[in-house]
């Protein structure tokens, strides 16, 4: 009881030594933020969105975004440090590499790095990666089953429609029913169909990717939040959606453009294990004789990778181009190999042949039927967005979970 009282009479001292210099406008647990706080991130902010000056809304409107942002890096912060979760140099010398990488010029990020709430930004989403990393992603569970569903639907088909977007988004705390928000997303929605740049009120008022104008990308039919999918079937190009209801909160799409995709080949493709045995440079009556005498020794695989790591391969100079090729593809071959490959069986040898600037013969191990690039591809992305739709998911139910069980004062 002792150690609650001085807890709670040191918390007071904190917010009396903040309210002679600072504003407090928010307390979340054991940790203030302050209106200097605020007003530095909201102008990093701006940076990022490329707004040079703010009126008194957008100061508002991005105010409110912010505070909302650093309100949950706090709860981030102060949850990793009772998992025993820390930042190192290394995590962050990395990341600022990745950075550089991907989409900031050292100039830029040299301008960024002058700004202390920049660097305190840079860290909490360095932070958050790694919280989603040792934390979240090791609750994220998809199934193969999962997987095969989502692929089917999407190959019904065959030809799919993928969309280019842009969204405006404003979310909704999941203790709140959304009229402000929504009040606030007609409001927006009328300037737009007034025609106002769709990108400049991203910037302005979206809570998700308004760096990028709120520009999301391309999808394939399927790969969305099925309010979002109704609303683009009935939408063209250049045009904005009416305001959709999700979980995260309310949308305003922006269909940028459209395209068919090519139907994904969904054929078997047949691979061959190969082993070579030739040799290079012009033909030659006495080296095709002995290459003929050798293959005729060798009748399975395991002679033969026996024979190439033998030292009389190896010193070999009329078998300079012998060597196991592995797993192959019949269209990554010459078209003599291609040719040759339709007439023998697993555990036969092709015949002797010139292709190229080489003599030699390919012995078919083991033959195989695969899935197709594209189809494998197409797998993984939708894998991708599985994972991506059940991490926001988890992200939601963590972060209400970090609320629920903290002391959060929001004092604006």
């Amino acid at each position: 009881m002792m150690s609650r009282i001085f807890f709670i009479l040191l918390l007071g001292c904190a917010f009396t030594a903040h309210a002679l210099n600072d504003r407090v406008v928010a307390v979340v647990g054991n940790s203030v933020l302050t209106q200097t706080q605020l007003d530095s991130r909201v102008t990093v902010a701006a940076l990022e969105r490329g707004l040079n000056e703010l009126n008194s809304d957008q100061k508002q409107q991005l105010g409110r975004r912010v505070l909302a942002d650093l309100i949950d890096e706090t709860l981030v912060q102060q949850d990793a440090a009772a998992r025993g979760i820390l930042l190192s140099p290394e995590d962050l010398a990395r990341a600022e590499k990745g950075l550089l990488e991907q989409r900031v010029s050292p100039e830029s990020l040299a301008k960024l790095k002058t700004y202390k709430a920049w660097r305190n930004k840079f860290a909490a989403d360095v932070l958050w990666q790694k919280m989603i990393a040792l934390v979240l992603r090791p609750r994220i569970d998809i199934s193969q089953s999962e997987i095969d569903k989502t692929l089917s639907d999407l190959l019904q088909n065959r030809q799919v429609t993928e969309r280019e977007l842009s969204q405006l988004v404003m979310k909704v705390p999941d203790e709140e029913n959304g009229l402000e928000q929504k009040a606030k997303m007609d409001a927006i929605l009328e300037r737009l169909k007034d025609g106002e740049d769709f990108v400049e009120m991203a910037k302005q008022y979206s809570d998700v990717a308004a760096d990028k104008g709120g520009y999301m990308g391309w999808f394939a039919t399927g790969e969305l939040n099925a309010a979002l999918e109704t609303s683009l079937d009935h939408m063209e190009p250049g045009k904005v959606s009416d305001l959709i209801r999700t979980p995260e909160g309310w949308h305003i799409l922006h269909l940028d453009n459209t395209r068919m995709t090519k139907p994904v080949d969904t054929s078997p493709v047949t691979e061959y294990e190969l082993i070579l045995l030739g040799y290079k440079g012009e033909e030659n009556q006495e080296k095709t004789k002995a290459l003929s005498s050798l293959i005729k020794q060798i009748s399975d695989k395991d002679a033969a990778n026996v024979w190439l790591n033998t030292p009389e391969a190896k010193g070999r100079a009329d078998m300079d181009a012998s060597t196991w090729l592995g797993w192959v593809r019949p269209r990554d071959l010459q078209s003599d190999w291609q040719e040759a490959l339709t007439m023998v069986s697993p555990g036969k040898w092709t015949q002797i042949s010139r292709v190229g600037d080489m003599t030699g013969a390919l012995f078919v191990a083991e033959k195989r039927e695969t899935v197709s690039t594209d189809l494998i591809k197409m797998r993984e992305r939708v894998k991708d967005k599985l994972f991506g739709n059940k991490l926001e998911l988890e992200t939601r139910n963590y972060l209400r979970m970090l609320r629920q069980k903290s002391f959060v004062d929001v004092r604006l």
